[in-house]
């Protein structure tokens, strides 16, 4: 989305730039910026998280709903049971 915008905008100035050095007799700058762009699409690139889908996760962490607070207890009384666990080793 806003890379996507950036991405064009990006190109769209470097369109511009390479019109105005083709005119110019100086063909090394031409060929120089057709060489800063970089038309390659990466595939290791991971797929976007949807807003929807970062709205739900932070909505859940502060859920009343049985099932993630259960979750969110059984994390916490196993950190607890560790925590203890560490103190009577120390003491």
């Amino acid at each position: 989305m806003l890379l996507d915008s950036k991405r064009k905008e990006f190109q769209k100035e470097k369109t511009l730039q390479l019109d105005e050095l083709a005119l110019n007799p100086d063909k090394a700058s031409f060929w120089s910026c057709l060489k800063s762009m970089n038309d390659t699409i990466d595939e290791n690139v991971p797929a976007q998280i949807s807003e929807e889908t970062w709205l739900n996760h932070f909505q859940s962490l502060h859920s009343k709903d049985p099932r993630t607070s259960i979750n969110h207890q059984g994390v916490d009384d196993e950190l607890l049971s560790l925590e203890k666990k560490k103190n009577s080793l120390t003491i």
